[in-house]
């Protein structure tokens, strides 16, 4: 007998074997983590492109809401610097985009700890505390 399996001690501390089982809850809330990390950091990617190719272009948005190119509104604002690529429809798109997708990929690796998996110990009714036979 190896050292582990002494008869001397007691059953708790014999070696035990360990089963783990990933239920379906657990396999699916994994699997919405590793898609929202997918998500996000696509979505970062997207964004610096799109920030990359506006700033070369010179492709901005104000934030003072004029509808017409060139009106007194839009002067307005670039006079007072509120004008930027990053307040274009598309940037704020995968901005929003990327913020949600990191929070959901948070909640649901959150929600996989809790529901966890499942281990099983496996022993022998032979092994357990108190089967074996006390001779005196």
């Amino acid at each position: 007998m190896s050292q582990g399996d002494a008869p001397d001690k007691p059953a708790i501390l014999r070696d035990s074997e360990f089963t783990i089982e990933e239920g379906f809850l657990y396999k699916a809330l994994r699997t919405g983590a590793i898609w929202m990390n997918k998500l996000f950091f696509s979505s970062l990617f997207l964004l610096g492109l799109w920030l990359l190719m506006g700033y070369t272009v010179g492709l901005e948005e104000c934030a003072g809401g004029a509808t017409e190119p060139g009106s007194l509104e839009d002067v307005q604002a670039a006079e007072e610097g509120t004008c930027s690529v990053i307040l274009t429809p598309t940037a704020m798109y995968l901005g929003a985009m990327s913020v949600l997708s990191f929070l959901a990929s948070i909640v649901f690796g959150a929600l996989g700890l809790v529901v966890g998996k499942n281990v099983i110990e496996s022993t022998r009714v032979a092994d357990e505390a108190g089967a074996e036979e006390r001779q005196e």
